[in-house]
């Protein structure tokens, strides 16, 4: 039986925190509010786009302001290609392994398909993920399960053989509501006992530790 990883984007294979506080706070800026401190924004990475600048505006999802700060973040971050954003140490070695073991592997994050396939281009090409999907019109956002589910259906998997690995609450909660095996990570944007409160049993404080949960 096939074996199917799907990893989370942010804080899980990469880290994007750098350019998402950089171009958040330009984005506030633009809009004629104060910069907000690196944490409170890493607090809200989960989250879509426009659920991130209702947050940080304190405005609702469907206004204006929320809608033209989205648009001009975008914009932003797609045109800079996401200059401060690397990959965790050991993720290259990872899914090196992965796929030397037969394993399918995805990405599904609730980032923008565009901002996505950006930083996609420019550190992952190499590394032949089966599939990349990111948020766009008729993709369920996390926590909701159907991409996973799609996704064990393209590749003839079960749940038993299909593994999740993120770091943040979504991801956990979209893992719990698929039945899917859920590896945890540590090293991204979520504590060990944060996830463990949303439901998450099994960590990996590296992405070297990811493969114990999978190939052993």
């Amino acid at each position: 039986m096939n074996k199917l990883v799907i990893f989370d984007f942010d804080g899980t294979l990469c880290d994007t925190l750098p350019d998402i506080v950089y171009f958040a706070n330009q984005t506030l800026k633009n809009a004629g509010y104060e910069a907000k401190p690196s944490q409170q924004i890493r607090d809200t990475v989960c989250l879509s786009i426009a659920e991130i600048f209702s947050l940080l505006t304190g405005e609702k999802q469907n206004s204006q302001i929320v809608k033209d700060a989205v648009a001009y973040y975008q914009k932003s971050i797609k045109e800079s290609k996401s200059p401060r954003t690397v990959l965790y140490d050991g993720i290259s070695e990872l899914l090196a392994s992965l796929k030397q073991n037969g394993c399918k592997i995805a990405i599904l994050t609730n980032k923008a398909q565009d901002e996505m396939q950006v930083i996609y281009d420019r550190l992952f090409s190499e590394y032949a993920f089966d599939e990349a999907i990111g948020l766009r019109q008729g993709i369920a956002i996390k926590p909701d399960p159907t991409e996973i589910f799609n996704l064990m259906k393209k590749f003839g998997v079960d749940k038993e053989n299909t593994y999740f690995v993120g770091d943040g609450d979504t991801d956990v909660l979209a893992a719990l509501n698929a039945g899917v095996n859920l590896i945890a990570v540590t090293y991204g944007y979520r504590d060990k006992d944060y996830l463990q409160k949303l439901g998450a049993r099994n960590f990996a404080n590296t992405p070297s530790e990811i493969l114990k949960y999978i190939l052993d």
